[in-house]
């Protein structure tokens, strides 16, 4: 089992542009971001810059941006094709954690 932990301010992605938008999210977290309401789109993507960056931590893969984050029916975050990453994220004020658990 690994873990990997990672905090960010959420301020920080106010001003992104589309191509760091493009560069973070996945095709189908990108679907869920584009029917955010604007105020919430950059939680979204501190959010998920958040719990890539844990799960390179976790698992040192190189391709960690390819991952994709995304919520079930409850609104429970899941790691798509990927069972064996267990996902946990809070945020509060202007910061947001991510906590991966890379199951064996």
């Amino acid at each position: 089992m690994d873990i990997g932990v990672d905090i960010t301010k959420i301020s920080r992605f106010a001003d992104k542009d589309e191509h760091f938008v493009h560069r973070i999210l996945g095709e189908s977290e990108l679907k869920e971001y584009l029917c955010l309401e604007d105020e919430k789109k950059i939680t979204y993507l501190a959010s998920h810059f958040a719990l890539k960056e844990a799960l390179f931590k976790a698992s040192q893969d190189e391709h960690y941006l390819k991952y994709q984050f995304l919520h079930d029916e409850k609104g429970k975050l899941y790691c798509l094709n990927h069972p064996e990453i267990k996902v946990s994220l809070s945020h509060d004020d202007d910061l947001v954690i991510a906590f991966i658990v890379k199951m064996d």
